[in-house]
């Protein structure tokens, strides 16, 4: 925990019972003064501008616009979009929309009004994911929107043009993207865990055609193999590089190849990041800021809550405020103050006047108590021999070709001390069943070792999937000389014949699937020892008690 604490300059509530992901929060300027603003879009289609107040604890005063767009909220991004000017893109499940905002002042003290203007907007053939936007293919005082799918398809729009649509390759599932302006880069994490680079020149020259063999395919320009789940990609134009926060690490990726500049683990999971001009800011799921040079930790704060997106806003003449947006709705406006959060002692607890004869005595009552309760014969020892040592011999398959598969484990247990209350409880993986899933001994000696016989089978009326693995558990309870309850845990490690069972080919099948091998084949009997194939011939089959191969 941090000794300084993120000081509020500016906070708001965004709703009640709404939801906020990562890319429902944008700052910039949306007129065409200085001034900056704070976009917030809701999950439940409320779009909110603010432009921030010192003090404004309710965000009444802050408050310049609020709009039901009737449809969910899934990313905003605010940029060159229109010819005029600045314009606030709005992603929607089957729509983008471009807005504009104007103002109006208003006369005397009667304050400034704004509305909001639709200048196009795009229908959407697949569902959207995330957006960004950028001057692709470096052109000048313009921007164009890439949209992703959630079949990780990208379109992209040339402001009121609808562009191209591409499929990356290797992707199934949509990731985080973000776009490079000096080296005209789009960025990705897919599911695969890797972050790949694709030249929006390679994009706009593609074809999807996948029986042509002179089409154009999409190639990435390199590729990082990150090992953990992207959340988040940014860009880093200051760095020329670009921020990835995984799971539990941040990696920072040089622009041009993809190589790593460093590397961060976290002892606990990153929520968000943000990079600044020569360093960059975390937020941690235990509600820290950090400030880190590269890898090194320059400063850190507490703040009150876990952020999803961070972005950076001015506010009048104040630079550089760091906007949280929570999850629930809660956006703040913070700075790293070093006014240190010390916690104020209560005098009258701590300098009350302690009676250290009274305290002396009972230090001496307890120390007798322990000593007592040490001295004792009953307290059992730390490593006692008493324990339960379970075996296991599974016995070879002898069931004829076509019978259901069982097999026969005989446990067996040996102690050197007398236990009581023996109590086995065998649970194999499903669908298999055991027929005796409790066995239960008055006692157990040297003289007297437990020893029992259960039987492994598929169950009659369990599904056609196979067992997702084939280790029986064994919990083994009873109770010690010392009258101590124990407990003793092992497992049985099952053959495959206790799931599959042989079958003789099929001559005439309904489906028949043939592989062909440059080499012979090795036989059944060499994969699967523990079955008895003495007739079948290389091409025999092994099939589930279902009858699914």
């Amino acid at each position: 925990m941090s000794l300084f604490k993120a000081r509020d300059w500016w906070r708001c509530q965004c709703g009640s019972g709404e939801e906020f992901d990562n890319g429902c929060l944008a700052t910039g300027r949306l007129l065409q003064d200085l001034q900056q603003f704070v976009v917030i879009g809701s999950h439940s289609g409320i779009l909110r501008i603010f432009k921030p107040v010192k003090g404004d604890a309710t965000g009444t005063e802050s408050t310049c616009l609020e709009k039901d767009l009737r449809g969910p909220i899934l990313a905003v991004a605010i940029g060159n979009l229109i010819s005029e000017g600045r314009g606030l893109a709005v992603l929607h499940d089957r729509k983008l929309a471009v807005y504009t905002l104007s103002c109006t002042q208003g006369h005397s003290n009667g304050g400034s009004a704004y509305s909001l203007r639709l200048a196009y907007e795009h229908s959407l053939k697949k569902s959207g994911y995330n957006l960004c936007c950028g001057p692709f293919g470096k052109v000048e005082r313009r921007d164009f929107i890439a949209v992703q799918h959630l079949d990780a398809a990208v379109s992209v729009f040339e402001q009121e043009s609808f562009s191209f649509i591409r499929y990356l390759p290797n992707a199934v599932l949509p990731g985080p993207m973000a776009y490079l302006p000096a080296s005209d880069i789009f960025v990705t994490g897919n599911s695969a865990r890797v972050v790949e680079a694709y030249k929006y020149n390679s994009l706009a020259v593609a074809t999807d055609a996948q029986d042509d063999p002179k089409s154009r395919r999409v190639k990435h320009e390199w590729v990082h193999n990150s090992g953990e789940l992207v959340l988040d990609i940014r860009a880093w134009p200051r760095q020329e590089a670009v921020l990835v926060l995984n799971y539990r690490s941040v990696l920072c990726l040089s622009e041009a190849a993809g190589q790593p500049n460093w590397a961060l683990r976290f002892e606990v999971p990153p929520a968000a990041i943000l990079p600044l001009t020569a360093n960059w800011l975390v937020a941690s799921s235990t509600g820290q800021l950090l400030v880190l040079h590269e890898n090194e930790l320059l400063w850190g704060a507490q703040h009150s809550a876990t952020p999803v997106q961070l972005q950076l806003v001015t506010a009048g003449q104040t630079e550089g405020l760091i906007v949280a947006l929570t999850e629930d709705g809660r956006c703040d406006a913070l700075y790293l103050g070093t006014d240190p959060s010390l916690p104020i002692m209560n005098p009258s607890s701590a300098f009350r006047d302690l009676d250290v004869t009274r305290l002396d005595g009972e230090l001496r009552a307890i120390q007798g108590r322990i000593r007592q309760a040490t001295s004792g014969a009953s307290l059992p020892a730390v490593k006692e021999t008493a324990d339960l040592q379970l075996n296991f011999h599974v016995a070879a398959s002898s069931r004829p070709i076509g019978a259901a598969p069982e097999v026969s484990v005989t446990v067996q247990g040996r102690t050197k001390s007398h236990i009581q209350e023996v109590q086995l409880c065998l649970q194999p993986p499903a669908p298999l069943q055991v027929s005796q899933p409790r066995l239960t001994f008055s006692f157990v000696d040297s003289s007297h070792p437990l020893e029992a016989e259960v039987q492994f089978s598929v169950g009659p009326n369990s599904t056609a999937c196979a067992p997702a693995s084939l280790q029986a558990t064994v919990v083994a309870t009873f109770t010690s000389t010392a009258g101590s309850p124990k407990c003793v845990q092992s497992v049985i490690h099952l053959p495959f014949s206790a799931c599959v069972q042989p079958v003789l080919p099929e001559k005439q099948a309904r489906c028949k699937l043939t592989l062909e091998f440059n080499k012979p084949p090795v036989p059944l009997d060499q994969l699967f020892p523990e079955l008895q194939l003495p007739e079948l011939e290389p091409g025999g089959q092994v099939n589930n008690p279902n009858g699914k191969v």
